[in-house]
């Protein structure tokens, strides 16, 4: 769906709204209740450009894959981060499943996320995650920001993207896990409205607990 026609929600080349093409009602419905996303400064990245990949991005989206995960390999055992790096780096094989969202600034890929839509398989490396989320519910996984651009919304404004598709596909919430390391993208999601639900927790390792979040919509 583009901001602008509301129309071709499942196409692969629609631009998908940033802070500063979000639908005008969602604008104001944002700037009137600033609580509802966690207040602040919604157009401050108004440069930015969300929109879905094409296979042609996959190689440098799973270049700012490895650079904003690369922080994280110490405090997963090895056991746990071979396969979890192999996961977050498979763009293709997910790729039937999820929409990649990625976020461009001056023509250049710094952060991408997947998003499921609901009815689809959020794939994990670990078996141990058994309880899958509810089948009407879409999920995101895999948020990724370069670095060299972090602090300045790009992780906000994919999200955004994502709550956006979330809500234009029917779904009453949206899915997400992270864990204790990802401590800026977890207050991130808090001030956002995610709230807890320990139902959809799962270890992939005895010393990992891998927590499970969501956002009613």
């Amino acid at each position: 769906m583009t901001a602008a026609s509301g129309q071709d929600l499942g196409s692969r080349s629609a631009i998908l709204p940033s802070e500063s093409s979000l639908p005008f009602s969602t604008v104001i419905d944002m700037l009137e209740r600033p609580g509802r996303l966690g207040g602040g400064t919604i157009l401050a990245m108004s440069a930015t450009e969300i929109r879905v990949a094409t296979q042609t991005d996959f190689d440098e989206a799973r270049a700012v894959l490895r650079a904003a995960y690369a922080e994280y390999e110490t405090w997963f055992p090895a056991a746990n981060w071979v396969p979890y790096l192999k996961d977050i780096l498979d763009l293709e094989g997910r790729s039937e499943a999820s929409e990649l969202l990625i976020a461009e600034v001056d023509g250049r890929l710094v952060g991408c996320v997947s998003y499921f839509p609901p009815g689809s398989k959020a794939s994990y490396p670990s078996d141990a995650f058994s309880e899958r989320w509810p089948d009407d519910w879409s999920a995101v996984r895999l948020l990724a920001v370069d670095p060299d651009v972090r602090g300045r919304g790009v992780g906000r404004l994919l999200t955004v993207a994502c709550i956006e598709r979330a809500r234009a596909h029917g779904a009453p919430a949206l899915g997400l896990h992270t864990t204790v390391p990802m401590a800026v993208a977890r207050a991130m999601y808090e001030r956002m409205g995610f709230e807890r639900v320990p139902r959809y927790d799962f270890r992939p390792g005895p010393t990992v607990l891998v927590e499970a979040y969501r956002l009613l919509l």
